[in-house]
C-alpha cells in the first residue's frame, strides 16, 4: 500500500490520504497494466487481501487503477509472461506494465519447474551447523532465487529493443537459516539486527535499454548518481512519477531518490516506528 501511495512514511502518513500512482499514470494518459502471479479479481477475504492488499482486487479501487489485468494465477511465475503476450495487444504509445511475481515465497519448492532444481542438500556439506532438512530447505529456496532472475531476464528481455525501463523491488526478504535458524518471516513486534538484515533489507535496480539510454542520457546520469544514496520502498512512487514525467501537488522532490534534492536523512521506519539505520548500527 505505502509503495503505491504517494504518502512519506517518515512522516508517519497514512497511504489512504494521498492518491496511488497508477491513478496517476492513467489520468496522465498511460495505458496501466497489472500482470500477477498472487492477486487476481477471483480472490476473496483470503490473507492476501487481509494482510493489506485488499485494494489491488477491490473492483471499484481496481478499475480506478488499471487498464487490464490477468485473470488467472500459474504454477509458476513463467506463465504471467504469456499473459503479457496476450494483453499487450491493448497497449498504447505509452506504457506502465506492472508484474507480481510470487517469486521466493514460502514455501520454496513449489515457486519454480523441476527442471530448474539446480541445487540439493549436497551442495551444502560445508555447512555443519544444519541438518539435512534444513540444508535442502536452503537448496530450494536458492534454486526459487535462480528461477527468479530467470523470470527477471525474460522481463527484460520483451523490452530491451524498445524505449523502457525495468525497475526490479521485491517486497521482503526471508530468514532462511542464516544467523538466525528459522525460515521464513517472523512478525515479532521487537526487530532485531538479524531480522532488519535478513527480512527488512531487499534488492533494489534499474535497468535502461539502449534505446532509453540513447534517448535519455540525463536521466541514466541521475541513475548512476544514485546509487548508493539509502532508498525506502514507499517512494517509489514519486520515483516514478518522475520517470513518467508526471508532474503533480503531492509529488515530492525529496523522495525521489534520483532528484538531488533527494533527502537522505530522513528516518527509515520499520513497522512505523522502528530506525533501520539505527538497529544497523548497533554491535
Amino acid at each position: 500500500m505505502n509503495a503505491f501511495s504517494l504518502n512519506d512514511l517518515s512522516q508517519h502518513e497514512e497511504w489512504s490520504d494521498y492518491p496511488l500512482f497508477t491513478t496517476l499514470f492513467r489520468k496522465a494518459g498511460y495505458h496501466v497494466t497489472f500482470i500477477s502471479n498472487e492477486f487476481i479479481m477471483k480472490q476473496q477475504g483470503n490473507f492476501a487481501d487481509f494482510s493489506g492488499s485488499m485494494f489491488i482486487n477491490d473492483p471499484e479501487i481496481s478499475a480506478l487503477q488499471f487498464d487490464c489485468r490477468n485473470t488467472q494465477l500459474h504454477p509458476y511465475d513463467e506463465g504471467l509472461l504469456d499473459d503479457y503476450q496476450t494483453l499487450k495487444s491493448q497497449n498504447a504509445d505509452h506504457n506502465l506494465i506492472i508484474f507480481s511475481l510470487m517469486g521466493q515465497h514460502v514455501d520454496y519448492k513449489n515457486q519454480y519447474p523441476p527442471k530448474h532444481a539446480l541445487f540439493t542438500a549436497n551442495d551444502y556439506i560445508r555447512r555443519k551447523d544444519l541438518t539435512d532438512y534444513q540444508k535442502q530447505i536452503v537448496a530450494s529456496y536458492d534454486c526459487a532465487t535462480r528461477y527468479n532472475d530467470f523470470i527477471l531476464n525474460k522481463i527484460i528481455q520483451l523490452f530491451e529493443n524498445q524505449d523502457a525501463i525495468v525497475l526490479y523491488m521485491p517486497d521482503h526478504g526471508e530468514e532462511v537459516f542464516d544467523e538466525l535458524k528459522i525460515f521464513g518471516r517472523l512478525h515479532d513486534n521487537v526487530i532485531s539486527k538479524e531480522m532488519a538484515k535478513n527480512e527488512f533489507q531487499i534488492p533494489f535496480w534499474i535497468y535502461c535499454s539502449d534505446k532509453y539510454q540513447e534517448l535519455h542520457p540525463s536521466i541514466v546520469e541521475d541513475i548512476r548518481n544514485a546509487t548508493n544514496r539509502p532508498f525506502f520502498s514507499d517512494d517509489l512512487s514519486h520515483l516514478l512519477l518522475y520517470l513518467g514525467g508526471i508532474s503533480c501537488k503531492d509529488y515530492r522532490e525529496e523522495c525521489n531518490i534520483l532528484s538531488p534534492n533527494y533527502d537522505n536523512n530522513r528516518k527509515r521506519l520499520l513497522r512505523g516506528q522502528i530506525d533501520y539505520d539505527e538497529i544497523m548500527q548497533t554491535p
